[in-house]
């Protein structure tokens, strides 16, 4: 059996080292969810792994893709890969849920279903910092976390 422990760390001499990157974070899951939103037939009905896949062919070029239809890399550039991924199955469950309510809202009593349910948005999410890629331990007490500071995301020591 392998155990694994978590627990809370306060990051000292650093203030707001996570605002951007958080941030920026949001505005990618925005981005997600408008690109699903406005796409909504062809990702209702699918999981969430194939809609991560779909969300990246309509939006991240490649050697095979060299145009795409909503362009992700145009407003953020450098964008790690694994954030990316991570926005993309945020705005996916917020867009079905979304939908969801729609389809309940519509279905309801005319007479007693309330407003309409508001547009999504991505709200207070935060970026996960996964181990290798965001974060890694260098010592005891010491760490290095990767957070977007000057136009670019670099590895700080905490």
């Amino acid at each position: 059996m392998k155990l694994i422990s978590t627990y809370s760390v306060k990051i000292k001499n650093y203030n707001n080292i996570f605002k951007q990157s958080v941030l920026l974070y949001r505005r990618a899951v925005d981005f997600y969810l408008s690109l699903i939103l406005s796409e909504w037939d062809a990702f209702s009905g699918i999981t969430q792994i194939k809609a991560v896949n779909m969300a990246e062919s309509l939006s991240v070029r490649s050697d095979k893709r060299p145009i795409v239809k909503y362009d992700f890399s145009r407003k953020f550039y450098k964008f790690p890969c694994y954030l990316r991924r991570g926005a993309i199955a945020e705005a996916f469950g917020k867009a079905s849920s979304f939908m969801s309510s729609v389809d309940n809202w519509e279905n309801a009593d005319t007479r007693t279903r309330g407003e309409k349910p508001s547009y999504p948005k991505a709200g207070y999410v935060y970026p996960a910092l996964y181990r290798g890629n965001m974060f890694i331990r260098t010592d005891d007490y010491t760490s290095q976390i990767k957070v977007f500071r000057n136009n670019t995301w670099d590895w700080i020591d905490v």
